[in-house]
């Protein structure tokens, strides 16, 4: 066997196929045209379906008010939102919010789940189709319309800004923010009529006052302490008579003592100073003795006097922290309430403007109209389709008989003949 004859046994042999094909002409035109009638009956026989579309859009707003910017007004963008507004177009909740509103009831629904079925939105760049099939026009631009409406002013109210529930919320808000303004203001006034922050200053300060007296007379005292201490070692060492600038010496310190302890009782028994010449060493050392007395007396007393200051000073100093520190936290109080009440007067005007505003950010971009044909059953579409189908499986069948047709005699050949 050559080539050439393997290639013309592998090859199909149209005119064979196409005799078939016209050996079974009228089986296939029946088939065909039997399929082709059927659909049509069918398509006849069902009920029509009838699709209204309506549309809505996502806007951005196109202002934003902001009276006060520590409670800002967070708005996502469009394309974070259209999922979730899909979300919500097809909700329980929203369907049965349609489903209430619909009297008389359309043909064929009887529950919400009927509804449901009716129902498909999609959703892509901002804009939101909402798709509704009926048996009657009339049903299928109802409900859309219907649909579109309720969602709108869902959406606006959940995800918008021109929200009353919104407003109800900054309006509680601002009346407890009054009453606690109101309290704040009530504590300072209070505060105020019971304030002796200024007379326990003027008190600490003459306590103070006296205390730097006393400290400066007992620095003074003790420096003429050790003046007269050391006078009286050079005394000590003298025989004769005591010389003049000793006896001056002696004098100006007891001026230093007697002007330096004012308030002190102080008396000096001083010699004649025409008789300062003549004083005797013992003498002289005994009155130095004294006024050493004297001094050591007024710097016990002095002590005295600072040690019985000492607790009343920081008495004082306390009552006045005290008094520092409620009123700085009634200060600071009454600053927090203030700039509360504030910010929430502003934020209610805020949101009060923008619900007042009729259009929200989602709006209705397109009602819908009674549809005048149709959605289904398509009986041409149908009718071809059908035609189609019954020709292929017309052929089919013819091919598959004549196959059949020619295996059977060579399975009858090969068949052994018995022996009688």
């Amino acid at each position: 066997m050559t080539e050439q004859d393997i290639y013309f046994d592998d090859s199909i042999d149209l005119r064979r196929w196409l005799r078939v094909l016209w050996q079974y002409r009228n089986w296939i035109v029946a088939l065909t045209f039997g399929a082709a009638l059927v659909a049509l009956l069918i398509s006849l026989a069902l009920p029509p379906t009838y699709e209204a579309t309506a549309l809505a859009v996502i806007t951005s707003p196109q202002y934003k008010l902001q009276f006060d910017p520590r409670i800002e007004t967070v708005i996502n963008p469009v394309d974070m939102q259209i999922d979730v507004y899909v979300g919500l177009a097809t909700s329980d909740s929203m369907v049965q919010r349609v489903f209430s509103q619909l009297d008389p009831l359309p043909t064929g629904v009887e529950n919400v789940t009927d509804l449901r079925d009716m129902l498909d939105v999609s959703g892509k760049n901002g804009l939101l189709t909402f798709s509704v099939k009926a048996k009657t026009p009339q049903d299928a631009s109802r409900i859309a319309n219907m649909w579109v409406q309720t969602f709108v002013k869902e959406a606006n109210r959940v995800y918008g800004t021109n929200d009353s529930e919104q407003l109800a919320f900054f309006q509680e808000q601002l009346q407890a923010a009054a009453t606690r303004l109101q309290q704040a203001e009530t504590a300072m006034t209070e505060f105020v009529a019971r304030d002796r922050s200024a007379i326990v200053q003027n008190q600490l300060a003459s306590l103070q006052a006296g205390q730097e007296d006393y400290l400066r007379a007992q620095r003074s005292l003790s420096t003429a302490l050790d003046d007269v201490d050391a006078l009286l070692q050079k005394m000590q060492k003298q025989t004769g008579a005591v010389d003049f600038s000793d006896q001056m010496n002696a004098l100006f310190l007891s001026l230093r003592v007697f002007n330096g302890g004012q308030g002190f009782p102080l008396q000096l028994q001083l010699s004649d100073p025409a008789n300062l010449n003549t004083a005797s060493p013992t003498e002289q050392r005994q009155q130095l003795e004294e006024i050493h007395t004297v001094i050591e007396k007024r710097l016990q007393e002095i002590t005295s006097q600072m040690n019985a200051l000492e607790p009343q000073i920081l008495s004082l100093q306390t009552e006045q922290e005290g008094y520092q520190l409620e009123k700085d936290r009634l200060e600071r109080e009454l600053s927090l309430s203030r700039d509360m009440y504030t910010a929430l007067a502003h934020k209610v005007d805020e949101v009060s403007i923008v619900t007042n505003d009729s259009v929200g950010q989602v709006r209705i971009a397109s009602t819908a109209m009674t549809p005048l044909k149709p959605v289904s059953p398509r009986k041409l579409v149908n009718t071809v389709l059908a035609a189609m189908v019954g020709a292929m499986l017309a052929v089919g069948g013819a091919f598959a008989v004549e196959w059949w047709r020619e295996e059977e005699p060579q399975t009858t050949a090969s068949k052994p003949i018995s022996a009688d």
